[in-house]
């Protein structure tokens, strides 16, 4: 089944950015937004982790990936797999963590993907 202009379709984006962005990303967040609107999908709800490392707490990341266990997500919508982690194998296993709970992930088109073509979530999701 094709996600274009699917009204089960339930999109989210998440943006983390290090050092503190002023302007909150708003390039990447405005980039997203009109994907997903160019696809027919609804306006994806934001999830910010703005002025964080990978490795420190990411509240919004730990939301999002709740939220996407309880169902509420189909779609997470990224720049790329560096929001996720700068580590390669560390973003693999939190795109493999939505991925195993049904929901998609989904690059913004022309960016390369930031994660070894050869790491578990690729190979499952064929993506």
């Amino acid at each position: 089944m094709s996600l274009h202009s699917d009204p089960t379709v339930r999109t989210a984006v998440y943006l983390r950015c290090y050092p503190r962005d002023v302007w909150q990303m708003e390039l990447h967040r405005a980039a997203l937004l009109e994907h997903a609107h160019g696809l027919g999908w609804p306006e994806p709800l934001v999830f910010l982790d703005n002025g964080r490392l990978s490795h420190d707490s990411l509240p919004a990341l730990e939301q999002l990936l709740a939220l996407v266990a309880e169902g509420w997500f189909t779609v997470v919508l990224v720049p790329g797999w560096f929001v996720f982690a700068l580590d390669d194998e560390e973003a693999a296993r939190i795109v493999d963590r939505i991925t195993s709970q049904g929901c998609r992930v989904e690059e913004l088109p022309g960016h390369g993907r930031h994660c070894r073509q050869d790491s578990p979530a690729v190979m499952r999701t064929g993506a």
